[in-house]
């Protein structure tokens, strides 16, 4: 019965923190989500969550919305994810796991590694981008990280930016859950626990989006790594 606080605290965190830092909320949502329920409900339900989120922040940063820069990453993604699916709906629950937490450890410590990415990549390369992150957020619910490397390199504003990561999340994750429903993945318990945590999403990423310009982004996104990679560990204690 645990699952009845826990999982909308979670929900609460994580949309905190996408609200905080523009990103985030599935790295985090997803292995504690695993911990508590089978991780093919898992997915789903964070990806539900992922829409509400966004959509609450869209609302918030209507202004910031940019669907022309955006629109190559879900192009892109549009090829990705089928692949994604298919991996989810085959692999065992474990191999998911396993596959999640090397991912999820993998991506903290690069990020912690490399402070500040100077690259500067061409805009052509978001529908390849795009591709990956769609096989990302097919298989583990995860079309964030690749789309956040691929749009730190642009030369935009840091409002813009804001905008084409809220825009492509909304578009990529209800293109996910169309996949999964077609592929039985979308179950009624994952549509269960998102109705339970729905209040606490909106009012996590309305407090964290309050204070999006006071944070200290850089000591926030440090302990989040930290956080992700203990995360990701224990994806193969259980």
């Amino acid at each position: 019965m645990s699952e009845y606080w826990l999982l909308p605290l979670i929900a609460f965190a994580s949309a905190f923190t996408q609200g905080s830092a523009g990103f985030g909320h599935a790295l985090i949502a997803i292995p504690l989500f695993a911990m508590l329920i089978d991780v093919k409900t898992a997915i789903p339900l964070s990806l539900l969550n992922g829409i509400l989120i966004n959509l609450t922040l869209m609302f918030r940063w209507h202004e910031r919305l940019d669907f022309k820069k955006s629109r190559p990453l879900f192009t892109g993604a549009v090829f990705g994810i089928p692949i994604g699916v298919y991996f989810l709906k085959s692999l065992d629950p474990s191999m998911i796991k396993m596959g999640l937490g090397s991912f999820l450890i993998a991506f903290a410590i690069f990020s912690l590694m490399v402070a500040e990415i100077k690259l500067r990549m061409g805009a052509r390369l978001a529908y390849l981008f795009g591709f990956f992150s769609g096989i990302l957020g097919g298989a583990f619910g995860l079309n964030g990280p690749i789309s956040v490397f691929f749009v730190t390199t642009q030369p935009w504003e840091i409002d813009q930016k804001k905008g084409v990561l809220v825009t492509y999340f909304v578009v990529s994750n209800i293109m996910v859950i169309t996949f999964y429903a077609l592929s039985g993945l979308a179950t009624l318990a994952a549509l269960k626990w998102f109705a339970i945590c729905a209040p606490f999403l909106v009012a996590g990423s309305l407090s964290g989006s309050a204070t999006s310009d006071n944070v200290h982004k850089d000591t926030v996104k440090r302990f989040m790594y930290f956080l992700i990679i203990v995360m990701g560990g224990m994806m193969f204690a259980r």
